[in-house]
């Protein structure tokens, strides 16, 4: 019983975790939308705007990728294991602009 109610916090724990990280990348997604979009004014169609956008995005979000990937792959073969999640705090940013990236296309897409 014990065991089950301790399994069920840190359940309960990592979703608060994951939804308050998400809760703070679409408040930055936002503030950064509305900031380029007050700076930033083009004769272009939308379409064209939102496909260029997209695909400096994706570029982007592949390489956030590629060295998170570079992380794991450097800390497995230090230690012989992948990292767990709170050896995985020293690259956290990296993850939240990941993320916020990953809904910036996601809203960009839907237009």
């Amino acid at each position: 019983m014990c065991s089950r109610y301790r399994q069920y916090r840190e359940w309960k724990r990592d979703i608060r975790d994951h939804a308050a990280s998400r809760i703070q990348s679409l408040v930055r997604f936002t503030q950064r939308a509305t900031v380029k979009d007050t700076t930033k004014r083009t004769d272009q169609p939308a379409t064209v705007r939102y496909a260029a956008a997209i695909v400096q995005l994706s570029k982007e979000k592949r390489h956030i990728k590629q060295q998170l990937k570079d992380y794991d792959a450097r800390f497995t073969l230090r230690n012989g294991r992948p990292p767990l999640k709170f050896e995985k705090e020293p690259i956290r940013n990296l993850y939240e602009s990941y993320h916020a990236v990953k809904a910036e296309i996601a809203l960009l897409s839907s237009l």
